[in-house]
Parts: C-alpha cells; structure tokens; sequence
C-alpha cells in the first residue's frame, strides 16, 4: 500500500476554507462514472452543484463507492475501481490523502467502509480485505465466493457487514470473530420443475437500528426479507417475486417495515413488509429513465435520493410519485452520499424566521402591557 499526501501551505488553507461558504453546505455528494466526485446543495430554490478537483481525476476508473469516515461527517471515503482510496476532507475542499491499496487483484473493487484504523474493503473476486492503513498490511482476509456484487456495512454496529453475488448467496460476518459468517442464507426450494433456483444478491440492507434484520435483492427481480433470529432453516422469512428484470439497489427509509427497491429498467418501488410472509407495493415512482444505480435515504428524513444511468439525481419525498427536484450532472451516476442532517431548509433562513417570529411576539408583548387608556392619549 502506498500514501500520497496533498500538502497545503497555510495560505491555500485559509483560502480554501472559509467560514461562510457554499461547498461547506453541501447536502449530498454524487461518484461518477468518469472518477469525478461531485457536490450537490439541495435546498428551498434550485439546486446547486460542483465538481471538486478536476486535476486528480483518472477517467478511465469510475467511483464506485462512497462513505463518512466517521459520525462527525467532516470527510469522505471515495473507492475507486482500480484499489485507490482517496479521503476528501469537506472543508478544506481537497484530497488530503490518496492511498493505492497495493493488493494482488485483477478485479475491480466494488465497496469501501472505514472500520476503526482500518479500510474495509471489497472485490468482485469474492475477497474482502481489513486493510491498516497506518501500517500498510493487511490484518484480515476474508473469501466469500467467488463473485461479489456488494458489501454493506451495519449502521448499527459498524464491526457486522453482508455480502453477496452471483452464486453467492447473502452472508452476516462479524470483523472480531471472522473464521465463519454468524449467518449464511441458504437456497431457495426447488421450483416447480425440481429445478435450483439461480442465485444473484447485487445489493442489500440493514434494517436501522438492527443487526439481525435484512433485506436483500436480486439480479432475477427477487426481494427477500432475512432474520437471523427466525428459525426459517436461513431462508427468507418473507420472499417476494417483483420484477421481470433485475433489481440493481435497495435503501431503508424512515420506516422500518419499508424499503425501497430500484430496477435495470428504471423503476422504483416502495415494498412494504408489514405483512408477515407477504411483501406488496405501497408506491411507484415516477420520472426515472435507464437502470437505477443507486439509492439513499436516512431515517430520519422522508426524502430519498437516486440515480442512474440517465445522469440525473431526483430528489423524492416517500409520500408522492412525482420527483420534487431534478438536477442533471453531466455524466452517469454511480454512487450517493447523504448527510444526517439532510433538509430543504436552509439552517441560515430558518434561524432568521425563528428571530422574526420571536420579534414578533415581543412586540405583541409590549402592546398587551400598555393600557387602554395610555394608548388612547398616544394616538391623540
């Protein structure tokens, strides 16, 4: 593994870091398919975008992964396909650190996570890797199958992730005790006609606040729903057949029964699974064209974003079919990055309201003190 250090002279800094500005705002931020990492301001007018560092972007490798290096939410992890990690500090407005995993790898990687001091690290060969970045080893190894289509990490407790692929079925492994996954879903029955059901996880999901409960989709248009604590022999508590093509990705939302789930041809669902062994469509969403890369949601927001391969990010509320705001980026989406505090509000203009609104009830304050008979002479 190898480091490379963007040094700043303290001028650059004060110049790129100023305390009132736009860049520092920034809502959500967008991996392209040409390596370009994007920031996108959504707010109560249009939204607003820009393209960080042009000069150390490699247009043959797209990103393909994106993540907070820790609560505080002041830098962000951006994967690319060819094992560079690159860690991109928000109010500097700058890479501040590009490191090349230097890994026996041909196949591209397909996730990133930070753990502790250390990245976790994804490959469609099926390897997922604990790499020190202090110390430039690996400390873990782990071979999963022979495909991987995703990792994702636990919100909840960052040491549980899942996996899974093609022929490669949806695994739980715990970091601290990795020898075997604390879950491993088995096949589906046989169909009709005594045949394997094919298998195909491209993304999945933890339920928020959970580390025993998932949900998974399918290449084959399949979303499953997974308990680890349910005595269902490690298969799908509920298992729903959705689409006729392929389910690309999937998100949790602000209720825990509901998640949403994105296809190869460009619709997006909400599934509600409520009822027990039985999931069924609550909404449709409208206005996407071409597969749906990506999409996030928080769970403390009702908004969702996503993407595909129509470079456009539509803003959605879960409640209506219509996108409430769509920006076009310029070139395909990969990859999205919400943060907690997610809103259309702007903090400036809110607290300005909330000053007003408290002027106001001072005044009214002062009028209701002066009597009658005072605010008779006034007016004479």
């Amino acid at each position: 593994m190898s480091f490379v250090t963007v040094r700043m002279s303290k001028e650059e800094v004060k110049r790129k870091s100023p305390t009132e500005d736009l860049d520092n705002n920034f809502n959500v931020y967008a991996g392209s398919g040409r390596g370009y990492l994007r920031g996108v301001k959504f707010g109560p007018d249009l939204p607003v975008t820009k393209t960080y560092p042009k000069g150390m972007v490699d247009k043959l490798h797209p990103v393909v992964c994106l993540a907070w290096v820790d609560e505080t939410e002041k830098e962000v992890l951006v994967g690319i396909s060819n094992h560079v990690v690159k860690i991109y500090d928000i109010k500097l407005k700058a890479y501040t650190q590009i490191i090349s995993l230097d890994v026996e790898e041909t196949k591209p990687m397909v996730s990133l996570f930070q753990y502790k001091e250390n990245f976790l690290c994804g490959f469609e060969s099926g390897r997922v890797s604990l790499w020190n970045f202090l110390s430039s080893t690996s400390v873990l190894n782990i071979k999963t199958g022979n495909h991987l289509a995703k990792v994702k990490q636990c919100e909840t407790d960052s040491k549980y992730f899942a996996t899974g692929g093609e022929k490669n079925n949806l695994k739980v492994w715990d970091i601290e005790n990795s020898t075997e996954p604390i879950f491993a879903a088995k096949h589906l029955p046989n169909d009709e006609l005594e045949l394997e059901v094919p298998i195909w996880v491209q993304d999945m999901t933890f339920m928020p606040q959970s580390t025993e409960i998932l949900y998974a989709c399918s290449r084959y248009g399949e979303i499953m729903m997974y308990d680890i604590r349910a005595d269902t022999k490690k298969r799908p508590v509920t298992y729903m057949k959705y689409y006729d093509h392929a389910c690309i990705s999937i998100s949790n939302t602000m209720l825990n029964s509901q998640v949403l789930v994105g296809s190869a041809k460009g619709q997006v669902s909400l599934i509600d699974f409520r009822n027990p062994g039985k999931g069924q469509c609550a909404r449709a969403y409208k206005g996407f064209v071409g597969s749906i890369r990506s999409i996030v949601s928080i769970p403390t927001s009702p908004y969702f974003l996503s993407s595909g391969l129509d470079s456009h990010l539509y803003l959605h509320d879960i409640k209506q079919r219509q996108p409430i705001k769509k920006l076009w980026l310029k070139d395909r989406i990969n990859c999205l990055l919400m943060t907690k505090d997610f809103s259309l509000t702007d903090p400036l203009d809110a607290e300005h309201a909330k000053s007003e609104v408290l002027v106001d009830h001072a005044i009214i304050k002062c009028r209701e003190n002066v009597s009658p008979k005072k605010l008779k002479m006034s007016k004479t």
